[in-house]
């Protein structure tokens, strides 16, 4: 117990020695850093701003240090002068996944997104429209060997009313099912009957069930905005940004991509018509669109993505952050500044 009190005593001892350093006293690090709006990105004064940039101003007031941005120009040069030393720490919209923790080290994680799809509206819009009519063609055809066996049992149940057919048969079926029947033909034997009582509710489970269906579909995909089908995609023009876990999740579905340097070069490329959809982080692609109604984002798969700040492998200061991350991002200051740029609450 002693030892504990000493080891509490010594770890404040150096948080206020760290708070009380002159700005010449605190340890400065270099820090790269690449564009991601909004979590990181420059004012028209050249200031990196952004919510990943106030992150790292809340930790630096917290911790007690000096730093200095190394501006990189993708993932790849970013994750590249990290793991040589060249820099500190990476800050960016920087996914945490198992390759890169066997060579990095990160922090917690400080926010959580999913992938996402832009596309163009249009090309949205002809989505929904054959996957819909396909499967309206679908049920056209199950409806059409439904009415038919209903119709040729009860041709063959009624034994000689007036229904002599089984395309009358099946006439009868789907009028008692949109209940429209017209009365020319109908069962006349007591089992006829029985069996078209049967039919009759039958026809009312089976219309609630498909309106019910189709109701629900519709606004699941409204609210989702579901991703295409990924055979779809297989033969779409797909692009990802090049080093980002986008191109991991591509491969795993063996859906061909084309590699794009940066955001800004894909959304051009959406917009040329070059590329008819573009992976990236959905966090991401929703600050692009959010005052656009010419593109559109979607959910793309189902695993979620998660943020941090990286360092070397075997980091000090790693510990030094991580501590401080907890407390900041369990603040008011910290809500306060995620719905500031996405509206919205983690």
């Amino acid at each position: 117990m002693f030892v504990s009190i000493l080891v509490l005593a010594g770890s404040a001892s150096d948080v206020f020695a760290t708070h009380h350093m002159t700005t010449e006293e605190k340890p400065h690090y270099r820090i790269a850093i690449k564009t991601d709006r909004p979590f990181t990105l420059k004012d028209s004064a050249e200031t990196w701003r952004g919510l990943t940039s106030e992150l790292v101003e809340l930790l630096a007031d917290q911790i007690g240090f000096r730093y200095t941005y190394v501006e990189v120009f993708n993932m790849k040069q970013l994750l590249d002068s990290v793991r040589a030393g060249a820099v500190d720490i990476g800050v960016g919209a920087i996914s945490i996944t198992s390759d890169r923790e066997t060579t990095l080290d990160f922090s917690h994680p400080y926010f959580r997104t999913t992938l996402g799809m832009l596309t163009r509206s249009s090309a949205w819009t002809m989505d929904v429209i054959l996957e819909v009519g396909g499967k309206i063609l679908l049920a056209l055809g199950v409806l059409a060997v439904l009415m038919y066996a209903i119709g040729a049992t009860m041709n063959w149940w009624d034994g000689g009313g007036s229904i002599r057919t089984n395309h009358e048969g099946a006439y009868w079926a789907l009028t008692t099912l949109t209940t429209v029947g017209y009365g020319d033909f109908a069962p006349h034997s007591p089992r006829g009957r029985a069996f078209a009582a049967v039919w009759m509710v039958a026809s009312m489970f089976l219309v609630s069930i498909f309106t019910g269906a189709v109701a629900s579909y519709f606004t699941v995909t409204s609210l989702t905005r579901a991703p295409a089908n990924p055979s779809v995609l297989a033969h779409s023009r797909v692009g990802a940004l090049s080093g980002t876990t986008a191109e991991q999740a591509l491969a795993k579905l063996l859906i061909p991509w084309d590699s794009v340097e940066d955001l800004d070069q894909g959304v051009e490329a959406i917009e040329s018509e070059k590329l008819d959809a573009l992976v990236y982080d959905k966090a991401l692609l929703d600050y692009v669109v959010r005052d656009r109604d010419d593109l559109i984002v979607r959910i793309f798969g189902e695993e979620s993505e998660e943020y941090g700040l990286v360092f070397a492998q075997g980091s000090e200061l790693r510990e030094r952050v991580n501590i401080a991350l907890v407390k900041t991002l369990n603040s008011d200051v910290w809500r306060a500044k995620v719905k500031h740029y996405f509206g919205r609450d983690l």
